[in-house]
């Protein structure tokens, strides 16, 4: 079969505070550019895996700093 999936995937720095629960300086670590490409990685996986297609050809965008991270993510 052929078609496309969109998804967005929105960084834990749109809504720190649910996610983290506080903004403890050892919580922080999880609020970096490397941590945010990590999970963008891992979500990327995760939809590959449910969605049963492997190999699927994936492009990354945005503007602001998720462009940013979209001209990061190789």
């Amino acid at each position: 079969p052929t078609g496309s999936l969109l998804c967005l995937f929105a960084s834990r720095l749109s809504d720190c505070t649910s996610f983290l629960g506080d903004l403890e300086v050892g919580s922080l670590q999880y609020l970096s550019s490397q941590q945010a490409l990590a999970d963008l990685a891992n979500f990327i996986l995760s939809m590959k895996d449910q969605y049963e297609v492997p190999n699927a050809t994936v492009i990354v965008f945005g503007c602001s700093y998720s462009g940013a991270l979209a001209s990061w993510y190789e």
